[in-house]
């Protein structure tokens, strides 16, 4: 491995649902120099990287010390919203008592531990509307010392004040982790999803923090000095101690990390659009790149029935993959997904019996059971119930004895699925292929097919999934060449080649979510707004910490400006960072065809500083 560091190398890990992908990037020859694929541990997401790391820089101490950056992707917290593996949080509400029914769409979405509603908060140009009553606050967090809380005063993207007040009286009386609505409002309005957002941000801490510390401990096992850095939805990074802050900033970490990846994987320059499909084993994320840059959603990002403000690339996620359940109706209806299955492909080397073995399970003239009803629904997996139920010769028993059982978190039964599809038509070549054409052959037998026509139609079947899907994503953009990355990428694109549209896939595209985690950079940002009042001729600006008015437009103006600088500065300098680069792009808002002051309504000017994360941040080991 040592030809792989004669120069600094960032390490990128996609922790994905099936696979955990690593990749070797050469910052200086700007090229992926080695690549891994393993089997995610879902019991510990820490045990997968471990092995990724072993793979790509072994033990060898010198070579860790080459190492520039750890980028990891991961679905850790999309993953706790959806199986609600997260824990509860107090709220306080700020300002809106006089608002029931706000509140009342607040705990139709959350369950909050408990609720305590307080007068305070501002109004739309950020002035106080009533006094901040800060004894209620301390009265509430005495008796829950150490506990979790989430705090919400209304209108604090245009004014922090209460929330930074309430947040000071719960640290100083002795909670736990507290997070403020205006942190991750991102200067967008909408009360109730920026307390959701609040919200499920503290709610998801406990968990990150034992990633985080999972991931210090490996750290330390291979001696790595470098930062280690998380991808945000957004496709930048930040450090993995920001992230124990904020790990709701990771909902789509590993689909941006996909995008990423595959636009620099296919040499894409600052005129290219297209489409880019990233198709797992578990699951296809479909996106666009236009004009050489990712398109992000208007709306954010959205985890099943949680709609929160953080910014998000325009992901379409569906339950197709490789290794999704294939179920057949009696009319030879087939239904792909939406479960996660173990293919048959891979069921000796699950189970640790030969492959022979198995196929002499499915050779047994009983697996082949009729169906008795019309609305029955034929599972390939009861193939293999009726094997692992079965009395089977004693030269099979010592082997069934140690038969494996499948990790906590994967699917427990092994079934039909597109990948023994693939296999039995020579388009992949995943575990023990034949075990995929025996398994059609016997499955086609039962519906007057061949091994080949029923693989073919299993095939077909998960490509109109796919074209359905991207056809819907891409129904107001037209026609635009696609990309597919993903282990199954190459099968999917050689199905659907007599499209009229170009599909490529390009080289590296199977670890696609693990090389964009190793070549994003680090980019923080903010938004501000300066507001035209049309009654007094003055102009209000809402900053990151504050609020100021003032009647000299262009004035203000320079002071807006400095002050979103300034924030980013502050900001790369606690995160371990000097900042650089600091871009500012304006959206001006006019009333009528005039654009001059007088008509001026709204500046939305948006901050972004690049951070060079080759610099040596905090010590996380």
């Amino acid at each position: 491995m040592s030809n792989h560091f004669v120069s600094r190398c960032n390490i990128g890990i996609d922790v994905g649902g099936t696979n955990t992908d690593g990749a070797l990037y050469d910052c200086i020859k700007r090229k992926i120099t080695a690549s891994v694929k393993m089997p995610t541990v879902h019991a510990s997401y820490a045990k997968a990287i471990e092995g990724a790391l072993e793979a790509l820089i072994g033990s060898n101490e010198n070579n860790s010390t080459r190492i520039a950056s750890l980028n990891i992707s991961t679905t850790v917290s999309t993953n706790a919203l959806l199986e609600n593996k997260v824990e509860p949080s107090n709220l306080i509400l700020i300002g809106f008592k006089r608002y029931p029914h706000i509140v009342s769409d607040i705990e139709k979405t959350i369950r909050p531990f408990s609720i305590l509603i307080v007068s305070g908060g501002h109004n739309g140009w950020g002035k106080e509307r009533e006094c901040f009553d800060r004894e209620a606050v301390t009265n509430f967090v005495k008796s829950r010392a150490g506990e979790l809380f989430t705090v919400s005063s209304f209108y604090s993207s245009r004014n922090p004040q209460h929330e930074i007040a309430a947040k000071e009286i719960l640290l100083s009386n002795g909670s736990g982790h507290v997070t403020c609505g205006h942190e991750l409002s991102y200067s967008k309005l909408n009360s109730v999803k920026r307390t959701v957002t609040a919200y499920l941000n503290t709610s998801l801490v406990p968990v990150a923090g034992r990633l985080l510390d999972d991931l210090r401990s490996v750290s330390k096992k291979f001696g790595l000095t470098c930062p280690v850095m998380f991808l945000k939805s957004d496709s930048t990074l930040v450090p993995a101690e920001w992230c124990r802050r904020f790990p709701i900033e990771m909902i789509y970490s590993g689909p941006a990390a996909s995008l990423r990846g595959a636009y620099y994987i296919a040499d894409g320059d600052q005129k290219s659009s297209f489409i880019v499909a990233d198709i797992g084993g578990t699951s296809t994320d479909i996106g666009r790149i236009e004009k050489g840059r990712a398109v992000f959603s208007v709306e954010g990002a959205k985890v099943g029935s949680y709609k929160t403000m953080i910014p998000s690339l325009h992901i379409m996620s569906i339950a197709l993959g490789g290794d999704s359940r294939v179920e057949i109706s009696e009319t030879k209806e087939v239904k792909i997904g939406p479960e996660r299955s173990v293919p048959l492909c891979r069921a000796s080397e699950m189970l640790k019996i030969s492959a022979d073995c198995f196929i002499d399970y499915f050779k047994k003239k009983h697996f082949t059971r009729p169906i008795n009803s019309k609305n029955e629904t034929f599972r390939p997996s009861d193939y293999i119930d009726c094997c692992l139920t079965e009395k089977e010769p004693s030269r099979y028993q010592s082997d069934k004895l140690n038969m494996a059982v499948p990790e906590e978190g994967q699917a427990k039964e092994f079934s039909y699925t597109p990948t023994d599809a693939f296999n039995t038509l020579g388009l992949s070549e995943v575990g023990e292929t034949g075990i995929s054409k025996t398994a059609s052959l016997i499955i086609g037998k039962q519906y007057d097919m061949n091994s080949s026509d029923f693989a073919r139609k299993i095939s077909l079947k998960a490509n109109s999934i796919l074209e359905y899907s991207i056809k819907e994503y891409t129904s107001h953009y037209g026609l635009l060449p696609r990309v597919y990355v993903g282990m199954p990428a190459k099968v999917f694109a050689e199905i659907g080649k007599n499209n009229d549209i170009k599909i490529s896939v390009p080289q590296n595209g199977d670890v696609a979510g693990a090389v964009g985690a190793a070549v994003s950079s680090m980019e923080l940002s903010c938004r501000i707004f300066i507001m035209h009042s049309f009654s007094d001729e003055s102009f209000t600006a809402f900053l990151p910490d504050a609020t100021k008015v003032s009647n000299n437009y262009q004035e203000l103006l320079d002071v807006t400006e400095e002050a979103g600088k300034r924030y980013l500065r502050k900001l790369a300098e606690r995160m371990g960072y000097r900042a650089n680069n600091i871009v500012l792009d304006h959206s001006f808002s006019y009333v009528g065809d005039a654009k001059n002051i007088a008509s001026l309504l709204s500046v939305s000017i948006e901050c972004r500083a690049v951070v060079n994360h080759l610099q040596q941040a905090d010590d996380f080991s």
